[in-house]
Formats: C-alpha cells, structure tokens, sequence
C-alpha cells in the first residue's frame, strides 16, 4: 500500500513539473548547478564586457568633439614650447651633466626629444590615414578609386616618421652632394647641394600637399589646417636657406625646430580631421547637417522676403488712408461751399427746368428769318433783382445744357443731338 503511494505521489509532481515550465526550469538550474558540482568546468572565464560587441572599435579613436581637438592642440602646442625653451636653457644642464651627455635636448641631432615628437605626430598622421582610407573605400560615387591614394600618403608618413627619429634624410643628402661633386663641377648643384636638396623636397612636400587638398576640399577646417601645415614647411625650407634669422646661431637652430614640429602638427590634425569628416559623413550626420543648414537659410530668405512684404502692404495701406482722407477733406469742402450757398444752387436747378421744358419765348415765328434774329429776353421772374442769375440764358446755352441733360443717349454724336434738338424747337414753334 505505501509504494502505490509513493508511485501516485510521483507521478503526480510529474504532470505539475510538466505542465509548470517555471517549476521545470528550476529544476533544470539544480541538475546544473548539481554537474558542476560534479566537477563540470565553464566555457567562459571571462564577463560580458569582454565580448567583441562591447570592445572598441578602431573608428572610435577618432577625435569627435570639439574640445577634444583643443586639448590635443594646447598639448601639441606646449610640447613644441617646451622644447625649444630646454635647447634654449641647456646651457646650465651641460655645466650639471656635461656638455656631451645632453643630445637629447639638440633638435640637430638624431634621437632628440625634438626629433620623438615629430615621429609620433607624423606616426599619428599616418595612423589617420589608413582610417581614411578604410572608410572612403566604401564611398558608393567614387567610380574611379581616389580613395587609394591614402595608401601611398600613409607609406609617406611612415617613412617620414622614421626619417624624423633617426636622420635616415642625411643619407639622401650626402648622395646628392656626391653626385653634384662628381658631375655638378662648375654648375649651381656642385656650388649649393644643399639648397637643391631641399628644393627637391619642398617640391615633393607641394605635390602631396596639392593631392591632398583636393581629397579634402569637401572639409574646410582640414583643408585649412593642410595650408597651414605647407607653410611652415615653406618657412622651414627658408630657413635652410638662411632667408630668415641668418646668422643667429641657436635662433636659427630653434626657428627651425619649431617651423618643422608646427607643421607636423597641422598635418596630423589635419589628416584626423578629415578622418573625423569622413566618418561623420558615413554615418549620415554631415548630410543631416547640411540639410538643416539649407533648410534655416531657405526659412531665413522667407522671413526676409515676408518682411518685405509686409512692408510693401503697410506702405499701400498708409498711402489709401493718405488718399481717403484727402477725399474726405475734399468733399467736406465742398458740403461746406454747398451749404454757404443752397439758393444759388436752386435757382440754377429751376432754370435748367425752365429751359428744358419751354425752349421758346411762346410767340415765336415759323420762318428762316426768327433763326437769324437776335435771342428775346426771357421774362423777369420773382428772383429778377440778384443780377445775372435772373436773367434767361441763351440759346447756344440752352443747347450745351441740353446735351449735358441727354449725355444718357450714347447712340448719336453730339452735333446730330443738337440738330435734333433745333428740328424739335422748331416744329415747336411752327405748332404755337
């Protein structure tokens, strides 16, 4: 009887593990935790953070904000300084260590401090560049491949980092003042090696910088900074050729240092500059940029060209209140004239009736002869004592008041509505 309990009982806490997936997972947990500590070890020694997903990436080296580009400066920038300020104060170093235990702080002189920087801003520069590169590749409009020149400018700089660490440029030098000794006898190369030497590579550094300013000319401040960068090396190559402070010993030495560590340092903010450029345009945000640039310059030129119009309006309105209230000036002189005098008004009223009404004198001739005769005088009416206003007018202006009282009557010209008008008088009169 007790096992067919148990067995019941079981199998019961089976059909409620089984329908309970939170109960199965429990146990799942406890037949685990139950193995490793059968001696079970885990795959992984290591957290989530250590996962790929949650690493860096190479594209986030690249500087994003803008303060971060002005520490990196100021910091370029005091290195230079301080550098130059030892050379300049190695003198009481030399009497503490020894004159020859110093080279470090000799920019002339391979192995410098002098020499360490500009290999790491070159270094740097070359770093950026493969980034370029790695990112313009998959422009989708460069049909032609232009991204490929990053390649060779990022081989330049590397080359140009070593030759800054250990002088390997001497080695360049010195072939070419062999050559001009042995074939440049009597010539200007066998006279000034040294100033074709650095001809030739200001000539190289313009053509590279050339390309490389119309890679970068879709950004301005990388563009800038590339000028900048060529013309401290055009100040560098001035004074090689003692155009500036010729003469002046340790000035030259630290003129010098300083015009070839400032353009490293251009070129380098340069090229992570525009490596800044580049990923921002791939991922979207330069055009997002540019779009909204566009749109507040197209709502700044409607809400000049509303201004202007609104302008425009006001000026019309103020010019229709300026007409409206010269009208109404106008015509409140006039109904004051008109209420100055109402019984001339009248009067001239009454007898353009009269005249309408009764062309004749009431004994008038039938013949040719009364046309000729001279006007009668018109009856003196009860307003026969104002002057000229009692008078009747005559007939030529009895006619013109006829035709300003038939204007109405388009149809005819006005000499044939006074034909008509003398025709009708006179069958009038040939009535009476």
């Amino acid at each position: 009887m007790e096992f067919r309990r148990s067995g019941q009982s079981n199998q019961r806490r089976r059909r409620v593990l089984k329908d309970d997936p939170t109960a199965a997972a429990e146990e799942g947990s406890v037949e685990g935790s139950s193995r490793k500590g059968r001696g079970a070890s885990p795959l992984r020694q290591y957290s989530d953070h250590a996962l790929a997903e949650h690493q860096l990436r190479v594209t986030d080296l690249i500087p994003q904000r803008p303060w971060t580009y002005s520490v990196l400066l100021l910091s370029g920038l005091f290195a230079i300084v301080m550098t130059q300020t030892l050379f300049l104060h190695h003198s009481l170093a030399e009497r503490i260590v020894g004159r020859n235990n110093l080279p470090a702080l000799d920019p002339t002189r391979s192995g410098s401090v002098a020499g360490w920087i500009s290999s790491m801003l070159l270094g740097l520069a070359a770093v950026c560049s493969v980034l370029v590169f790695s990112l313009r590749r998959h422009k989708i409009d460069d049909y032609r491949g232009r991204y490929r020149v990053w390649l060779p400018v990022a081989a330049m700089l590397l080359i140009a980092s070593l030759d800054a660490s250990t002088g390997l440029h001497r080695a360049g030098r010195g072939l070419l003042e062999i050559v001009a000794k042995r074939y440049g006898q009597g010539a200007s190369l066998g006279s000034h090696p040294h100033f074709w030497w650095v001809s030739i590579c200001l000539f190289c550094t313009t053509l590279v910088g050339l390309r490389l300013a119309v890679e970068m000319r879709r950004s301005r401040a990388a563009v800038t900074k590339l000028f900048l960068a060529f013309a401290c090396y055009v100040s560098l190559a001035c004074v090689e050729w003692n155009l500036l402070v010729p003469g002046l010993g340790e000035l030259t030495i630290v003129a010098g240092s300083a015009a070839r560590l400032l353009g490293d340092l251009c070129l380098c903010f340069a090229t992570a500059t525009y490596a800044r450029y580049v990923y921002l345009d791939a991922q979207g945000i330069i055009a997002a940029r540019r779009l909204a640039r566009e749109k507040k310059r197209r709502d700044a030129i409607a809400e000049k060209l509303a201004r202007k119009q609104a302008a425009a309006e006001k000026k019309a309105a103020a010019a229709e209140a300026a007409l409206a209230a010269k009208a109404a000036k106008v015509g409140a002189a006039i109904s004051a004239s008109d209420k100055e005098s109402p019984a001339v008004t009248n009067v001239e009223r009454t007898e353009k009736a009269a005249a309408t009404a009764k062309p004749g004198n009431g004994k008038s001739e039938g013949n040719s002869e009364q046309r000729g005769a001279a006007p009668q005088q018109a009856k003196p009416g009860p307003l026969a004592g104002r002057g000229s206003l009692a008078q009747a007018p005559p007939p030529d202006v009895e006619d013109d008041e006829d035709d300003e009282d038939d204007d109405g009557d388009t149809s005819l010209s006005r000499s044939e509505r006074r034909r008509l008008k003398k025709l009708q008088r006179r069958d009038m009169r040939k009535a009476a």
